[in-house]
């Protein structure tokens, strides 16, 4: 039973009344008379795209089980029916190579994402041949893609007009690439966007609200961080678990365990949608500078425990941070004093930490690039920041560039009178 077509819930017991060939019988509930035509059959019952309608084939997939004991039921739905005896398998995206290896052209299709392609690519271009320098690249396109197999297919008819490595230079604009399905599949299967739309139309207002607030974090996020940054009056904190928790029941985020927390992710090509949702709603401003001042509490929190027995869960808890972090300094350098502010009092503590894991070329790069923000901020912070892009420099070989910074800092020190 197909219910892609279907728009009222109430029609349900109609389509699998039509499936099965069970004819309405005058004065009887078309459901009872479906219960009837199945109780004394050995066999199981496909319903396909329930997810529109998750509450009528809820309801129909109770009322069958409970009464035919001979009876199976298999539903694919992005969300789970929740009725008794329910066991829920997430399909994962498909497969890709492991880029950090060398693979041979035969091992790459081994990869069901790269197969995948390889055959679409063949359906529009029929001497399309994978070779040991496009394998690797249709694999990386692949990964890009997050193995989603309506991605793919897309991408793969794009080699008509387009080689592996200019669809992967375009996929900036995913959606707009991405634009070009087979005329006689359902209309949400025919461009990525529609795909997308379609699953986002399906949620509640909050859940929309809350999925293009999400995409505000690039490395994932904690619980607490989507309550302290993703809320506000119109969506309290006390609400984002159970609408989190919703999201993944719909496989629209993902859930990891690690190192005993749980931690989320969005799929890249549902992040760049959401991106796109949240500048539409006006809220991409707002949500990187709380996404900043989430990521400065955090840094502050950590840095009495960055020497001692504390040291390694803190580094840890930053590393898994990174990205964050990382986009929080990305939005310091486009503000003006209050940026630098926010820059500086987070380089003051991820000194420690790239000193600590030598990693003094990105810790270079972003002291370079917060102190040119405002040169007219002279305060404390200030000149520790300086220090460590002098040590940094000093490590690097750079003795010019790191005497320049020692002696900005000996002079901002001297002027606020240490």
């Amino acid at each position: 039973v197909d219910f892609a077509p279907l728009v009222d819930p109430s029609l349900v017991p109609q389509a699998v009344a039509m499936a099965l060939d069970v004819r309405e019988q005058p004065g009887r509930p078309l459901l009872e008379t479906v219960v009837a035509s199945l109780r004394p059959q050995r066999l199981l019952l496909v319903l396909d795209n329930c997810e529109h309608l998750v509450e009528g084939c809820a309801h129909l997939v109770d009322t069958v089980l409970s009464a035919c004991p001979s009876l199976r039921v298999l539903a694919t739905s992005r969300e789970a029916l929740r009725v008794q005896g329910e066991i829920t398998w997430r399909v994962p995206p498909l497969a890709v190579p492991d880029l950090q290896q060398t693979p041979s052209v035969e091992q790459f299709l081994g990869s069901p994402a790269v197969r995948l392609f390889a055959d679409r690519a063949r359906a529009v271009q029929s001497g399309f041949e994978l070779t040991p320098q496009s394998a690797r690249s249709v694999a990386r396109l692949c990964a890009q893609l997050d193995g989603l197999p309506l991605a793919i297919e897309l991408a793969a008819a794009r080699t008509n007009v387009l080689t592996v490595e200019q669809i992967a230079a375009r996929l900036a604009d995913r959606f707009g690439l991405l634009a070009s399905g087979g005329r006689t599949a359902v209309p949400r299967q025919r461009t990525l966007r529609a795909s997308v739309d379609w699953s986002y139309d399906l949620l509640s207002e909050e859940e929309r609200r809350l999925l293009r607030r999400l995409s505000i974090f690039a490395g994932g996020w904690t619980l607490e961080a989507a309550e302290a940054v993703c809320s506000n009056q119109d969506l309290p904190a006390r609400n984002i678990l159970d609408l989190l928790a919703g999201l993944v029941d719909k496989s629209l985020a993902l859930a990891t365990e690690r190192d005993d927390a749980r931690r989320y992710g969005l799929l890249e090509t549902l992040r760049e949608s959401g991106q796109d949702r949240l500048r539409e709603a006006g809220e991409d401003a707002s949500l990187r500078r709380r996404l900043a001042e989430w990521c400065l509490a955090l840094v502050e929190e950590a840095a009495p425990f960055l020497e001692g027995a504390e040291q390694a869960h803190w580094l840890a808890c930053l590393a898994g941070e990174r990205d964050n972090v990382r986009s929080a300094l990305a939005w310091c350098e486009t503000e003006d004093g209050a940026g630098s502010a926010h820059g500086l009092r987070m380089l003051d503590v991820l000194g420690h930490v790239w000193f600590k894991r030598q990693q003094q070329t990105e810790g270079r790069r972003w002291i370079d690039r917060i102190l040119r923000i405002d040169r007219s901020l002279a305060s404390p912070v200030r000149v520790r920041v300086l220090n460590w892009g002098a040590e940094f420099t000093m490590h690097q070989g750079d003795m010019q560039r790191s005497d320049e910074l020692a002696e900005e800092a000996l002079r901002l020190s001297r002027n606020l009178g240490y």
